[in-house]
């Protein structure tokens, strides 16, 4: 996969976990129990535990690896759902 495209998935990533963060961080919890919903801020929390292990990959140059093949999976996918881990031939 194209480096450049990787980084460019990356700063996204590093982007929505920054703002992820700081809203979890800064909004009270009434203020985030109204705008998630019951159990949301688990699910939040849980996103952001997420972005981090896709940005650890993305850095590691692992990001897209198919999780059966091995191969790296197919860009267009993966600018889709950072979170894609199988490749097009695996997927179904």
């Amino acid at each position: 996969m194209e480096q450049t495209v990787l980084q460019r998935i990356a700063e996204s990533m590093r982007s929505r976990h920054r703002d992820l963060v700081t809203w979890l961080g800064g909004t009270t919890p009434g203020a985030r129990a109204i705008r998630l919903g019951p159990h949301a801020e688990a699910k939040a929390v849980a996103q952001a535990a997420e972005l981090e292990a896709a940005i650890e990959k993305a850095s590691a140059g692992t990001l897209g690896e198919c999780v059966v093949c091995h191969e790296m999976g197919e860009q267009h996918l993966l600018e889709m759902d950072y979170s894609a881990t199988k490749c097009l031939t695996h997927l179904t």
